[in-house]
């Protein structure tokens, strides 16, 4: 049966799916010229072009929040480095290099260097300064990389001493410590290592305030945030909710 299409007739009931309302437009033609865009595809290309930008930019939001967890990630393992040496560094009643008197089975007495609590807190070291060597994979910052390399440098340098007390660097740069061959090593070599002035542990020291402070910099740029006028960090991002926004 033919269909026979007269003039001044709302045919928009035709195209509607499902929806009867009558078009507000004061004839047909407006839901007719929406139907030819829907067959001639620009309908579908519309779509297609809102869905890209809409994956475009899901995408470059999942990838400022792996630049802001990988930041957040090297920025605390060089925090955790500074720490280390700073443990091995302190003096007084907290320094780990203080002899102690030991009582021997046959009463006698014994002062020496406490190695198992040496050996702790080079191992808390060794681990994190492996972090930041892992970590780095992570990073695209080019001011990170060069400070990262500068450390991993200053501790191929230093291997000859290092070798001497049982720490050994791998092909992947990161450190590994023999415990056996630590504990029978000179503890006054490793003390040279890490606590005397413009030592290995110094140097290395400042290497990793340099990664913080920059990852720290590059946090800010990534979050939009910035400084105040006397230098202040002023991101709430770094301090707290960074955490939030990268889970």
């Amino acid at each position: 049966m033919a269909l026979n299409i007269s003039s001044g007739i709302d045919y928009t009931s035709l195209f509607s799916f499902g929806n009867t309302s009558k078009s507000s437009s004061s004839s047909g033609g407006t839901d007719l010229i929406n139907y030819n865009s829907i067959r001639n595809g620009s309908y579908y290309k519309l779509l297609k072009s809102y869905y890209a930008s809409e994956e475009a930019a899901s995408k470059e939001e999942t990838e400022k929040k792996d630049t802001k967890l990988g930041l957040t990630q090297m920025n605390s393992s060089a925090a955790d480095v500074k720490a280390d040496i700073y443990e091995l560094q302190r003096t007084g009643e907290k320094d780990v290099f203080a002899k102690k008197t030991t009582t021997n089975d046959d009463g006698t007495e014994t002062t020496d260097y406490d190695t198992d609590k040496i050996l702790g807190a080079v191992k808390s070291f060794v681990s994190d300064y492996n972090s930041v060597v892992e970590n780095a994979d992570k990073i695209e910052n080019k001011s990170i990389l060069r400070s990262t390399i500068h450390m991993i440098n200053l501790t191929s340098k230093n291997s000859n001493i290092l070798g001497q007390v049982g720490i050994t660097i791998g092909s992947d740069h990161q450190l590994k410590i023999d415990e056996e061959a630590f504990k029978n090593s000179d503890m006054t070599t490793v003390k040279s290592i890490f606590q005397t002035s413009g030592s290995y542990g110094t140097q290395v020291s400042s290497a990793a305030s340099t990664i913080m402070n920059y990852s720290v910099s590059a946090l800010a740029n990534v979050s939009n945030s910035s400084y105040s006028a006397s230098g202040a960090y002023t991101s709430s991002d770094f301090v707290g909710s960074l955490y939030n926004s990268i889970s």
